[in-house]
């Protein structure tokens, strides 16, 4: 197996139980832990060196999913907390590969199809004739994300 399918379903089982257990506070992760640590903005605007409304602001700006790394670096340091930044694929990568892979065949073989046409040749390719130019695709790594392939 190529080295690229292993580390997709190496990523995938990992990535898997994130989603299986991850929630997000509606009041957001900042909130919760300052007030689960019963720690005020204002406490927390001195851990970080900042006043108290900036704290508030930062409050604000990640439940708007508008705050920055940085910034959410700086307050998970300032709770006692790591960052955890994670992409979670919302479905399988080997699956998301091998349907682009599929399609990428099935353009290939309906273009054929056409010039076939054009030139008074009917020629229909089966589901399986798909399925193995897509297999040989994936073999030769040659499925890409460009939007002409």
């Amino acid at each position: 197996m190529a080295r690229f399918l292993e580390d997709q379903l190496i990523l995938d089982q990992r990535t898997s139980a994130l989603k299986k257990n991850f929630f997000a506070p509606r009041a957001g992760w900042i909130r919760t832990i300052r007030q689960s640590l019963r720690m005020s903005q204002a406490e927390l605007a001195a851990l970080l060196q900042i006043n108290q409304k900036s704290v508030h602001s930062l409050e604000v700006s990640e439940v708007e999913q508008r705050i920055r790394l940085e910034s959410l670096e700086k307050v998970a340091n300032a709770l006692g907390c790591d960052l955890v930044y994670a992409l979670v694929p919302r479905k399988p990568l080997a699956q998301s590969y091998n349907e682009r892979a599929l399609t990428i065949a099935l353009n290939q073989i309906r273009g054929v199809e056409n010039s076939m046409q054009l030139e008074n040749q009917k020629v229909n390719f089966s589901d399986t004739a798909v399925k193995k130019l897509a297999s040989k695709l994936i073999e030769k790594d040659a499925v890409h994300w460009s939007i002409d392939a």
